[in-house]
């Protein structure tokens, strides 16, 4: 079968799907560069950026907490903590639950490094969000969040093998 015949045979919303998956990772990698534009004068990376928003809003956190929810392995988060752990960003903390997973939290440099950075992104997005109504942005979330959930089927799917990975 050649790739003709097999767009021939994908239905519309296979096509769309195709199309919004090639939309998020360029829209992935452009939002990548606009925070390393904006960001560029600060002494974290993007990926760093991630982990000291994740222990924002989230709390104290394991490195395999972060890094499943992220969807990375653990050592890169690990590469990544150690970087923010030397510069004072983060403290590590025991895990009485785990003796070999400790607990990550911010320090106060950290917690005021993340409200700057969050605070400029801020601006970006107030500007840009005069773009869209809030029906087109509620929208647009659903459905990203729909095909994220069908996507974690695939990552859960080892865990529940008498599952369907797809399906109602």
């Amino acid at each position: 079968m050649s790739a003709i015949d097999i767009v021939v045979i994908m239905s519309a919303n296979s096509k769309q799907l195709i199309e919004l998956s090639t939309s998020i990772r360029e829209l992935f990698h452009l939002l990548t560069l606009a925070g390393e534009t904006i960001h560029s004068e600060l002494p974290v990376s993007i990926p760093q950026r991630a982990i000291l928003e994740s222990l924002f809003k989230n709390g104290r956190q394991t490195i395999p907490e972060i890094a499943q929810n992220r969807s990375v392995s653990r050592q890169f988060i690990q590469k990544n903590v150690d970087y923010l752990s030397k510069n004072n960003f983060v403290l590590i903390q025991d895990n009485p639950g785990h003796k070999r997973s400790f607990y990550l939290v911010l320090t106060q440099e950290g917690k005021e490094l993340i409200s700057s950075m969050l605070s400029e992104e801020l601006k970006l997005f107030d500007t840009m969000g005069q773009a869209y109504t809030k029906e087109e942005l509620e929208n647009t979330l659903t459905t990203l969040n729909n095909v994220k959930g069908q996507l974690q089927k695939i990552r859960n799917f080892s865990e529940e093998e008498d599952e369907p990975i797809f399906g109602p």
